[in-house]
């Protein structure tokens, strides 16, 4: 009679410690909530600049840096990039441009992106199919820092979100003929020393 009191007991503590156990997992690991997408989102206009350039590219794409108050924007048309004071949302202001022609002679910029104060362009060289290079400008003076050279027809770039890499994808188009048809590629750049980035191109 002992011997079966004693298993038990034993069953019964052994329960109590797994259930103790399972309580403390639930604690650690509260359910998720998740939020509920919204059925609509409702946009109004704010202020807008106009290049008056109508269907050419002549606002491509956008970068924003806060501290700065300032918008960066490509003009594929130009072949650079816009600088407009957007301290005032409600009317931007071009107040410069960014062009990477004097690292690069006839080139063009394809893509900006901007991070702790730094502006990098996606410049491709005049002919396409030669290598291209990224430009990196300090958002607050527009002055040069630094250029490496990356793949053909480096069309995309961004930062990653801790600032310290930029991924640029190149595009590595063909010429007209497909005589020189480059490889598209990735380029990696170090940026943690942006006075002298390092870059690798896979």
């Amino acid at each position: 009679m002992k011997f079966r009191i004693s298993v038990l007991l034993t069953a019964i503590l052994s329960v109590g410690l797994v259930a103790c156990n399972d309580d403390n997992d639930n604690k650690s690991n509260p359910a998720e909530v998740v939020e509920p997408t919204p059925n609509t989102i409702k946009l109004s206009l704010l202020g807008r600049y106009e290049t008056n350039v109508f269907a050419k590219s002549a606002a491509e794409i956008p970068a924003y840096d806060a501290a700065t108050k300032r918008l960066f924007v490509v003009n594929a048309q130009k072949g650079l990039v816009d600088v407009l004071d957007a301290s005032k949302p409600e009317k931007p202001i071009h107040i410069a441009e960014l062009s990477a022609r004097t690292y690069l002679a006839n080139s063009d910029v394809n893509s900006v992106a901007v991070k702790n104060g730094i502006v990098a362009l996606a410049v491709q060289a005049e002919k396409k199919t030669d290598a291209g290079m990224v430009v990196f400008f300090n958002a607050k003076d527009l002055s040069f820092i630094s250029q490496v050279t990356v793949g053909s027809l480096p069309d995309m770039l961004t930062f990653s979100p801790d600032g310290k890499t930029v991924l640029v994808a190149n595009e590595g188009e063909p010429n007209d003929d497909y005589s020189v048809d480059p490889e598209g590629s990735v380029s990696i750049i170090d940026v943690s020393n942006i006075q002298q980035p390092k870059v690798n191109t896979a």
